[in-house]
Formats: structure tokens, sequence, C-alpha cells
């Protein structure tokens, strides 16, 4: 692969003249799209005017805003990365743009006509609700929530006066007036959770009193039984089970990490924790475990240890 920085003379007047694609590597496709070199493509990922592309005409990944005479000051960017691939494109293309460019996330960033740019603006307003219930439900973040909001709102506001859209100007409230406009919707939230953790306390009962099916908690959590009719197998709430005897090799482990308050990670032969097929990824400080897909409270742990018998 060449750089524009080394091909011959010759090479970059043909290039500028439209004689032939440059064929570059992905960074430089980022940079070369931003300060508008001649079109040129890389592996997937490559530019026509200003607006540049990952694999594809039908994927359009960021757009520049540019006026005539006047250097970009605005890129419209995909908002969603689809792929790893063109995730990785993602990265290039903010790591090109100069941070006094304004750099607003949109649904489609090849909106040409009114019509795409509405669907934008709306695909944008859809996530003012989800932010505004973030900060009101937000602890130690709400200043971190309140300013993704506010970041929103003001994205919002340019794009319908970059295109005149003719929707009206969003207000910027405080972060008092956010949980003012949305407490309705909070509340909404918060009695569907109440419901949502209520039926999963039924189906856990029933569960841990030998109901056959698995259950998926409202958290990432799992809980933990003898399985029905084998009294050797230990039994999680998502379905998996290991069995007992690895179980009460494993705890001895596990105690003396919750009784010195140091966590348990892997280090080589000889430092792994095995349950059945499984494997103990790490023993939080916390006392929380997780083994793959799964996640247990040390609190959990205490309730099966005691049930069983365990010390």
């Amino acid at each position: 692969m060449l750089s524009s920085g080394k091909l011959p003379q010759f090479e970059v007047a043909l290039a500028q003249s439209g004689g032939y694609k440059l064929a570059l590597y992905n960074a430089e496709i980022a940079h070369l799209w931003f300060h508008q070199a001649p079109d040129a493509s890389g592996s997937n990922f490559f530019f026509k005017g200003p607006i540049l592309y990952s694999y594809g005409f039908h994927s359009p990944l960021a757009r520049l805003v540019v006026k005539p005479n006047h250097p970009p000051r605005l890129v419209l960017i995909r908002d969603s990365g689809g792929s790893q691939s063109t995730r990785i494109h993602l990265g290039l293309a903010r790591q090109a743009i100069p941070g006094y460019v304004r750099v607003i996330e949109v649904g489609f960033p090849g909106a040409k006509t009114v019509g795409e740019h509405k669907g934008n603006y709306r695909r944008m307003r859809s996530g003012l609700l989800p932010l505004g219930l973030a900060v009101i439900g937000a602890r130690s973040r709400k200043q971190e929530r309140f300013s993704e909001y506010l970041s929103l709102v003001e994205d919002m506001n340019h794009y319908t006066k970059e295109f005149k859209l003719g929707f009206r100007q969003v207000p910027l409230p405080d972060a008092e007036g956010v949980g003012g406009m949305y407490q309705v919707e909070a509340a909404k939230v918060t009695r569907a959770l109440q419901r949502k953790r209520a039926v999963f306390a039924r189906e856990l009962s029933g569960w841990l009193a030998g109901g056959a099916q698995a259950i998926r908690p409202p958290n990432r959590f799992a809980h933990l039984r003898i399985k029905p009719g084998e009294p050797e197998t230990v039994e999680t709430s998502m379905g998996a089970t290991v069995p007992l005897a690895h179980v009460v090799k494993a705890w001895q482990i596990i105690k003396r990490c919750y009784r010195s308050g140091v966590g348990f990670e892997p280090e080589g032969k000889g430092r792994s924790i095995h349950l059945g097929y499984y494997t103990v990824d790490q023993v939080e400080e916390g006392g929380t475990i997780h083994i793959g897909c799964h996640s247990i409270t040390k609190a959990e742990v205490l309730r099966f240890v005691e049930t069983i018998g365990l010390t």
C-alpha cells in the first residue's frame, strides 16, 4: 500500500485529476476523507466526496457537512457500529475529526432529503426518555447522565436548525427540571419493575421448592439448589448442573476468600477452581462469583451452603 505522501509527484497529480483512486491503509482513509483529498479506498473502507462508507454505498458511516469555501464544522456520524469491523471503522473516523468540529450521532449519516433528516431527528428525540429516566435513577453518576442528556438536546437543536427541519428548539433544563419532566414515566418504570420483581419472587420460591422449569432473574444473578431427584447434583436457576462434590471442594477456597476479604482469579496451573465442565473466572472482593455467563452473589452462596449444611 502507498500513502499519498510517498507517491511520486506526477502520480499525486494524476490522482488529484481523477486519473485513479488511491488505495491506502484504513487509518489514512479517515484522515484523507476529513481533509477531502481525492476519493480513496482501503480495506472495505472508502469515501466518495463528503461521505465515508463501511463495506459499500449502502452503509454510510459519516458525512461532512461542508459549506463552500469553509472548513468542515459539522460531522454526522452513525450512532451504532453494527459488525466489529464497522465499529473499528467508526473509531478511525472519530480519531480523524478535530476537536473543534461538532459531531452529531444519527441513525443515517447519508441523509439528503428532508424526510431522511426528520427520521434522524425523531430517532435522536426517542433517546431523551431513557436518558431522562437515567438522570432520575442515577446515584453516583447523576451529573454524568445529566451531561449526556444536555448534549443530546443541544445536538437535536443544532440539527433541526442546520437542516431547517422546522422542529421547535428543546429548552435546556437543569437536573431537577429533567426529573420533573419524566416523573410520570419514572413512576411507570418503577411500578413495572416492582411487578417484575414480584413475579420473579414467586417463580423463585416455586423453583427452590422443586419446580421443574429454569427461571431467568430480572438481574444477571443466578440462584442455586440441589437438583430434584439427584441429591449429588447442584443446579442453577439458569439450568446448568455441576457435581455437589466439586461444590464442596470449591467452597473451602471460596470460604477463605470470604473470611480474608481477598478476591480470587485463576493464575495458571493449580490455581483454578473447577466445577464440572466449568471454571470459576473470578471471586470478587465483595464475594460475588463469576462462572462463565453465571454471576452468583455472596448472599446466595451463603444461603445455599447453609441449606445443605456446609460450614
